[in-house]
């Protein structure tokens, strides 16, 4: 769990840096590039942290399942 949330407030990071790059250009291309580059990695990030989430949720259940299951042994 510590390296999933490591691995946000990094990802945060990185957005916000994009972020701050975006303010500082002039150059309606250079904006425009760094726009499309910070959308997709912020969009892989929140991908990447949600397939995580739903694989911890998965196992929590598998878990649960098998708990039931020797319930009714």
């Amino acid at each position: 769990m510590g390296i999933f949330v490591r691995t946000k407030s990094f990802l945060n990071y990185v957005c916000f840096i994009f972020l701050f790059l975006n303010k500082l250009s002039m150059s309606l291309i250079i904006r425009w590039i760094k726009k499309f580059y910070l959308i997709t990695i912020c969009h892989i990030a929140n991908l990447y942290l949600i397939e995580k989430s739903l694989l911890n949720y998965m196992k929590m259940a598998r878990i649960v399942m098998a708990n039931i299951e020797l319930d009714f042994i």
